[in-house]
């Protein structure tokens, strides 16, 4: 939050928090409200709380008493900007009493606890509910300043697009000088918010009808494009055209700055709008000027089509692509000549040409299986009307009967149960399925079932096994190489899902860490085919790095392309879309759609976008000859199908960058005359226009993770922390629900049932309502699930214990020593190795039974080995953390994460150290990094006064606090009771003792200081080194506080204490 944020979000929250009324007398003659009183006096908070939330819940019907039970912790604790559990609590109750009407919504108190929930709410990533909870106060209190002005604030919080209007309207009534004092300092503070308006974004407007040329900006000083805009094709056909030669290179902004069109795709839009009428004299101009053209012998398609382009109305060239468009179907290219077909219908006046093209047309999409599309144009065109087919006249109704006599309706698909699923476990060879130190989405592994196989996938691993006996696999494809120094860090894995056609695998590939090519396997038996690098120049980074899973059309593989002159992570960048045709083996072409620094990257997304967010990203999807291409670096582009050539780029909003390494993101969803789009940099889902690339609906609230599918009118999102179905004609959430935590990297949707897998249990949803239909748990024993998929009714489940590795077998000795084990002596000799990238090692204290072990993490893979001479791996498993603390207790192992959260929290799991087996899993804040094991509880603090404390039997928080004001805070233990010295800047320092049962505070007491007569008291002694001796004090405990700082912070060192 940024320093203006906190200022402004302190002013608010005084506002609205001011001192309580206190009532004419106690609420309550119960002695724990006086004891509460006195403990909240002698700074005793948490005691005091405890006593007021046990009183509140003993009186169930008393709710002027919870009222005001839960108002006096709020104001115990009022100080703005803080959050802890005693806020939070009372805060939601004190939400529940005003909807049972105990309290009106137009109390301080109210304000205070609303602004608490909501804003918890939008720190978690709860953006849903924020939003639901801002709206039930503003419905319920329409004409209320300060309901309608946190209402406005919430919303610029929460990036809406709704926000614009409604703080318009509060610039027209503000109103500094009101009489009412309360109302003026509400005024006040919107004063500044009022400064921002400039700032915020536009809201959505509809999509215009006709013409585009409205919203675009182009560069137009000598005003041709206005004329045409203003006048009729009719009587100015020359400016028309020389509108469109100019426009043949260049790319045009829209007004409001969200992206770029294809000028003459727009001046095509423009003209197509006008009556027929209209355009006889500028057809009569481009036949003329066509015929003027010299043309080689045999031009290139990409030739024809750019002359397509700029003679759009020209007959002679309609002939000319009417010939592109059946040599593309007669090539097995239907999406390419379907849109050769579609522009020659929506611009030719020739019968003879149009019927071609609508029974080109007609068989195209027979290819390509749009057969709803060939039903739908029944009522359209008159099915009595003569074409020509197979040589004859044919009549439309004959056509359209003769091309779908042989298509099968699909039938519906059968949600199974999951009673009704028989579970089948597949182990892993023992291979980090991913070359990066950044934990992926829940394991990072796609399961798909291929006829009888199910593949498993992951950048390193390529694995089949039998559907029917997933026992051992049949064959796998692994990769054990290091990954490079230079890409080490932070590229987040996200989907590899290798396309599966005709009994082959098409997949990313490469013998680096980052794929650099695309490969082909056989799917029976796991042969390599072939395998592609596509180089540009003649650096050692120029072969570039696939962006995401190929997907099939036209006889190609279509996906986009990372390229930079230098290492992936140079500025100079370009992002290139690859038709890689199967039957060449080679690209057909590469179209560059946008370059750093160039015009098509007019914001410089490409720019500042960070390629560990960007290359391990999403399909394209093509669609009735266009490719519509997600980059995840801030950019949505749409593309011909036959060359590349740019039709529209959209330019998004990234707000949430910082739940990068949770997003998956989705390949562009298909719905209607709209395209469904969620990047992974960001997170927000949005609608586009198919034709133009405008904004549709836009929906930041549920920060998306996963984009699971559409059912109907219903997609379905994996969220943070949250299970959404959002409408897709409008972005709006038909329902939502909180999901558990830890949920596996990928869901399912089948007909209407979502399937949901965490660590504990599979979950069946209802797609259309989000209600949960059934539960079961997986039956794994002590294994636990990493990844599932669902097959008619087998249920395929990869465990976290790894298949056996026949390089080193579990209990198999790493070498043969007969010698008996006997003391280190000089010089040392080798007797075995074991070969790990980027290991973590822990070694048990030599006190502790586990002593004769050691615990190496590698890429995802835990292992126990035995230290003796000759060596052994106890145990290994899979777990989903790459960089993590492991300490010892007892006879467990505890792992907790680093460099990693999920949403402010990461994970503490607990595993038996001897065989490997799972305990317990708990979420802990991750501004926690310091442990403290006492009396079977382990501590995480902060150093500054938040402490959480788990049971190390169960994982579970056996309590929690927050020591106000605090600069500096120590914990020691005793063997018995927890000390925790205390330092704060607003106050001298103290010394609290706590129950380590509980957390509440034993004794608090001051601490005496002292200060050396002279801070110089040091004296030279032996090679360069200082002693200092201080007087002898009667005292329990002893700290050493630094007056020399280094940069602003207090800094010293000590080589020895005696």
């Amino acid at each position: 939050m940024s320093q203006s944020m906190r200022l402004l979000l302190c002013i608010l929250l005084l506002l609205s928090a001011k001192t309580f009324a206190a009532p004419e007398g106690p609420p309550t003659s119960d002695p724990r409200w006086a004891e509460a009183q006195s403990s909240h006096q002698t700074g005793n908070k948490d005691d005091g709380h405890r006593l007021l939330i046990a009183l509140a819940d003993s009186c169930p019907g008393d709710l002027g008493l919870a009222v005001a039970c839960y108002s006096a912790i709020l104001e115990v604790e009022g100080r703005p900007l803080k959050s802890n559990p005693w806020i939070d609590l009372a805060a939601d109750r004190l939400m529940a009493l005003e909807q049972f009407g105990a309290i009106s919504a137009n109390t301080e108190v109210v304000h205070e606890a609303v602004s608490r929930v909501i804003d918890k709410a939008l720190l978690e990533g709860r953006h849903l509910e924020a939003r639901a909870t801002s709206d039930r106060f503003l419905r319920k209190n329409p004409n209320d300043l300060y309901w309608r002005i946190r209402h406005a604030y919430n919303y610029r919080r929460m990036d809406l697009l709704d926000t614009l209007p409604l703080y318009q309207e509060l610039k027209e009534e503000y109103d500094p000088d009101h009489p009412h004092p309360s109302t003026r300092q509400l005024w006040a503070w919107m004063q500044p918010e009022l400064k921002t308006i400039e700032q915020l974004p536009d809201p959505i407007y509809p999509l215009p009808k006709g013409s585009p040329l409205l919203l675009m900006e182009p560069d137009d000083p000598d005003g041709y494009w206005r004329t045409v805009l203003d006048r009729s094709p009719a009587d100015i056909p020359t400016m028309v055209d020389r509108v469109a030669a100019l426009s043949a290179t260049q790319i045009v902004p829209w007004a409001d700055q969200t992206g770029l069109t294809d000028p003459l795709r727009a001046l095509d839009l423009h003209l197509q709008s006008k009556p027929p009428r209209e355009l006889k004299a500028l057809r009569e101009l481009q036949n003329d000027l066509f015929a003027r053209e010299r043309l080689p012998t045999d031009p290139r398609e990409r030739d024809l089509l750019a002359l397509s382009r700029r003679f759009a109305w020209s007959d002679t060239m309609h002939r000319k692509l009417l010939a592109l468009g059946n040599t593309a179907l007669w090539t097995g290219r239907p999406e390419s000549a379907l849109r050769s077909f579609q522009e020659l219908l929506s611009h030719t006046e020739d019968p003879e040409l149009s019927g071609n093209a609508q029974t080109g047309l007609w068989t195209a999409q027979k290819q390509i299986g749009a057969t709803n599309e060939i039903k739908a144009s029944a009522g359209i065109l008159d099915p009595g009307k003569s074409y020509s087919w197979m040589g004859k006249p044919a009549r439309a109704a004959d056509i359209r009967r003769e091309l779908l006599k042989d298509h099968v309706a699909p039938t519906d698909i059968i949600a199974p149960t999951l009673e009704s699923l028989s579970q089948h476990v597949l182990k892993l060879p023992p291979v980090s399925p991913w070359p990066t130190d950044t934990p992926a989405v829940g394991f990072g592994i796609d399961l798909q079932v291929s006829g009888t196989q199910v593949i498993a996938s992951g950048r390193n691993l390529l694995v089949s096994y039998d559907a029917e006996n997933p026992g051992s696999p049949l064959w796998s494809q692994l990769q054990r190489h290091p990954v490079e120094h230079h890409r080490r860090t932070g590229y987040h894995p996200g989907y590899f899902q290798p396309l599966i056609s005709n009994e082959t695998i098409y997949t990313r590939w490469g013998l680096n860490s980052l794929p650099d090519g695309i490969a082909a396997f056989m799917l029976e038996g796991g042969k390599p085919l072939w395998a592609y690098t596509y180089e540009r120049g003649r650096s050692p980074y120029s072969k570039g790095v696939p962006m995401g899973d190929p997907a099939a059309a036209d006889g190609s593989l279509f996906y986009l392309q990372w390229h930079t002159p230098g290492d992936v992570t140079d500025r100079n960048r370009t992002i290139s879309l690859i038709n890689f045709d199967l039957q060449k083996r080679q690209p057909r072409w590469s179209a560059d759609l946008a370059s750093s620094g160039k015009a098509m990257d007019m914001a410089g997304s490409i720019q500042k976008s960070a390629p560990q967010n960007t290359l391990y990203g999403n399909s394209v999807t093509v669609h009735r000859g266009a490719v519509y291409c997600n980059t995840n670096a801030g950019m949505i582009i749409r593309c011909d199908i036959r060359d590349g050539q740019v039709d529209w780029t959209h330019n998004y909003r990234r707000k949430n960058s910082s739940l990068v390494s949770e997003n998956l993101g989705t390949r562009p969803i298909i719905s209607g005359n709209n395209v469904i789009c969620m990047p992974r940099d960001d997170g927000r889902i949005f609608a586009l226009d198919q034709k133009t690339g405008l904004l549709v609906w836009d929906n930041p609230l549920v920060v998306g993770t996963e984009a699971i599918g559409v059912c109907r009118d219903i997609l379905i999102v994996r969220g943070a922390g949250v299970m959404a179905g959002l409408d897709v004609g409008t972005g709006k959430a038909r329902w939502f629900r909180p999901i558990p935590e830890g949920p596996l990297g990928r869901s399912l949707l089948i007909g209407t049932s979502v399937y949901v897998g965490s660590v504990n249990q599979l979950i069946r949803l209802d797609a259309s309502t989000g209600k949960v239909l059934e539960e079961r748990l997986w039956a794994l024993g002590n294994e636990r699930p990493l990844a599932f998929t669902v097959k008619g009714n087998q249920l395929f489940v990869i465990s976290d214990s790894p298949a056996p590795d026949h390089r080193h077998d579990l209990g198999k000795p790493l070498a043969k020593v007969d010698t008996p084990a006997r003391a280190l002596e000089l010089p040392l000799k080798r007797t075995w190795q074991l070969n790990r990238g980027n290991a973590r090692i822990a070694i048990p204290p030599s006190t502790s039974s586990l002593k004769e072990s050691a615990y190496i993490l590698s890429g995802g893979i835990l292992e126990s080995i035995d230290l003796s001479p000759s060596g052994s791996i106890n145990w290994r498993r899979f777990v989903d953390a790459h960089k993590a603390q492991l300490s010892f207790f007892d006879d467990k192992l505890l792992l907790v994460e680093n460099g990693r959260t999920r949403r402010g929290y990461s994970r503490a799991v607990a595993f038996s150290a001897k065989s490997g087996r799972i305990l317990w899993e708990s979420m802990v804040p991750a501004s926690l990094g310091n442990p403290l094991f006492f009396d079977r509880k382990l501590m995480y603090h902060d150093r500054r006064g938040k402490m959480v404390v788990l049971d190390l039997e169960t994982g579970k928080t056996v309590w929690q606090r927050t020591l106000d004001e605090g600069d500096l805070v120590d914990p020691h233990w005793d063997g018995k009771q927890l000390h925790i010295f205390h330092a704060s800047s607003w106050h001298g320092p103290h010394l609290l003792v706590l129950d380590p049962a509980t957390g509440n505070t034993v004794t608090r007491d001051s601490v005496m200081m002292s200060a050396a007569v002279a801070p110089n008291i040091a004296t030279p002694v032996d090679d360069g080194w200082l002693e200092v001796r201080f007087p002898e004090r009667t005292a329990s405990w002893i700290r050493l506080a630094a007056l020399s700082e280094v940069n602003g912070q207090g800094w010293a060192s000590a080589a020895e204490l005696h």
